[in-house]
């Protein structure tokens, strides 16, 4: 348009042509003003779409239409057309702001997560470790270690169990089953009474009487009968032994020497 309204102004000042030179340019002046009256409501026409576009926050929209008033409508702008690019640069610049902010935001917010999982995976890899290890130390020391400490160790197994979570291989979590029902069996079992069984209840006396007396000769006397009335069998040697007088003895190991008297002479 500038250019035009230029070469206008130029052919219209132009002096010292014939008339046929001057009917020609009257044409092309007249062509021309026509043309710049179009351009001059098409122009009006596009800023008026701008301002509205910024109005109604219509961001693609405004951005084209700015670029395109840059690119033809940049110069002999009117005060009215100046508020609007300004207007429209102002919304714009304040939309590209406002997205970089979410931008910033989103990154800062996936680089967050990131950092988490990377964190929940570090810690699910440690307590993985910490679960192995402490298997370890159950299988080789659950024989000697107290059921307390045993107790403890696989509750520390479980809540580990519940933070290595899917980096568990099945056969840990089979391992991890069994101990902990391995714990509850062993706490309802009951507890050794002394004493219970064949064992016997009651304080432990040594047996009245003889055991394993030996004696040699002969002529046993009284006292001595009365001393082999109890316990082992009497070991004996010699002779003229009233074996009438303890017949009825509990003896077990009879070990008698010496001159046995005959079945005949014992039931007489």
């Amino acid at each position: 348009m500038v250019v035009v309204a230029r070469v206008s102004h130029a052919l219209a000042t132009l002096d010292g042509v014939d008339q046929e030179t001057q009917a020609r340019i009257d044409t092309v002046l007249q062509d021309a003003k026509g043309w710049l009256q179009e351009q001059t409501v098409v122009r009006q026409e596009m800023f008026a779409q701008l301002s509205e576009a910024v109005a109604e926050g219509k961001v693609q929209e405004a951005r084209g239409l700015l670029a395109r008033v840059n690119a033809i409508a940049d110069h002999d702008r009117t005060d009215s057309e100046s508020r609007t690019a300004r207007t429209a640069a102002t919304f714009l610049a304040g939309v590209l702001q406002e997205h970089q902010e979410t931008a910033r935001r989103l990154n800062a917010a996936a680089e967050a997560k990131e950092e988490a999982r990377r964190k929940t995976a570090r810690q699910k890899t440690q307590a993985l470790q910490r679960v192995c290890t402490t298997l370890r130390a159950l299988r080789r020391h659950s024989r000697t270690m107290p059921g307390t400490e045993k107790r403890r160790q696989v509750a520390l197994l479980t809540d580990l169990a519940a933070a290595a979570g899917d980096q568990l291989s099945r056969s840990e979590v089979n391992k991890i089953e069994a101990w902990k029902a391995r714990v509850q069996r062993e706490r309802k079992a009951p507890a050794h009474v002394p004493g219970a069984g064949s064992s016997g209840s009651g304080p432990r006396r040594a047996p009245p009487g003889r055991d394993h007396p030996r004696w040699c000769g002969e002529q046993l006397g009284t006292p001595f009968l009365a001393l082999i009335s109890q316990g082992p069998s009497p070991r004996a040697r010699g002779a003229e032994v009233d074996l009438l007088s303890f017949r009825h003895g509990v003896g077990t190991i009879p070990a008698p020497a010496g001159m046995v008297p005959t079945r005949s002479e014992v039931l007489e």
